[in-house]
């Protein structure tokens, strides 16, 4: 949850436009940019905040809430909350240094 004296900088107006669960821990991830790829998301399903993953129904009942702006899983409780941004998937699908993305977005900003 995010306070009100927090700015979070990421793609600007960019949102998730479909995901779909692959094989594995794999998933397909389209954003109304037109950035798309696949992600392996194996090293997530190992922590304990993804072991509901291990029950294939869970990993394949991914979703987009209505922002667009992220991807999740499960309910939209805070205790079942498993959700990666739209700032580390553009990152992952991209290989945009955090850095440079950063900085772009801050002046996209300013200059707003």
């Amino acid at each position: 949850m995010l306070h009100d004296d927090e700015i979070v900088v990421g793609p600007v107006d960019i949102d998730v436009e479909e995901v779909i669960p692959l094989e594995g821990f794999r998933i397909r991830v389209r954003l109304t940019n037109r950035v798309e790829g696949e992600l392996d998301l194996t090293e997530y399903a190992e922590k304990p905040r993804f072991q509901p993953w291990q029950h294939r129904d869970v990993f394949e009942n991914v979703w987009i809430p209505p922002c667009g702006g992220e991807i999740r899983w499960g309910d939209d409780s805070p205790e079942n909350e498993m959700v990666f941004c739209i700032i580390w998937l553009y990152v992952e699908l991209t290989g945009w240094p955090w850095e440079d993305l950063v900085a772009e977005n801050e002046a996209k900003l300013v200059n707003a």
